[in-house]
């Protein structure tokens, strides 16, 4: 059995919106540094991030750099269709909208694709991650076709754990009314 931990990354300094691709702000930078110590009483960990800058940030400011961090595009933001960054704020407000049943083959592959790595992991494991696919997670394991079914606070924690490809929600993320970024 091994446990995985998913973190969502620390406050974005740009909304999806607003930069394809932002960093952590100042805020986004604290709540990283206010989960260190749960990383270190958990040590030692298998570290996954996205490759995107948010979460990969606050994969750096959790560990404190002491263990290699391998980037995991399979734990990257929900694709999205068009890289114009209004559009894909009215795009992101209608996949919110329809159940899993309801998306593009191209989504339900993606959230197949998150389910199948965390079903492949073998020991303890930190990932740093996104909103959606921490949903993609958790209504897969609750059995709920929504796409949103808990709304994970930035650096907040979802605990799970895996034994013999077979995942298991232990605790959901602190919640909080927080925007998708």
């Amino acid at each position: 059995m091994a446990k995985i931990f998913l973190v969502r990354h620390g406050e974005a300094s740009g909304a999806y919106t607003e930069d394809p691709d932002p960093g952590l702000s100042d805020k986004g930078k604290a709540q990283a540094l206010s989960i260190q110590r749960f990383f270190k009483d958990r040590s030692p960990l298998k570290v996954y991030s996205s490759p995107l800058k948010r979460a990969y940030e606050t994969a750096k400011i959790v560990t404190g750099n002491s263990v290699k961090i391998f980037e995991e595009s399979r734990m990257s933001e929900i694709p999205s269709d068009t890289q114009d960054l209004e559009k894909r704020g009215v795009w992101l407000r209608k996949v919110i909208e329809r159940d899993w049943d309801k998306q593009p083959e191209k989504l339900r592959l993606w959230k197949k694709q998150v389910i199948s790595f965390l079903e492949s992991q073998t020991e303890n494991t930190m990932i740093f991650t996104h909103f959606i696919a921490i949903n993609a997670v958790v209504g897969h394991l609750t059995s709920s076709l929504s796409v949103v079914v808990c709304k994970p606070n930035n650096c907040s924690i979802t605990v799970l754990e895996v034994s013999n490809q077979k995942l298991q929600l232990l605790s959901l993320p602190d919640e909080a009314s927080t925007f998708i970024n």
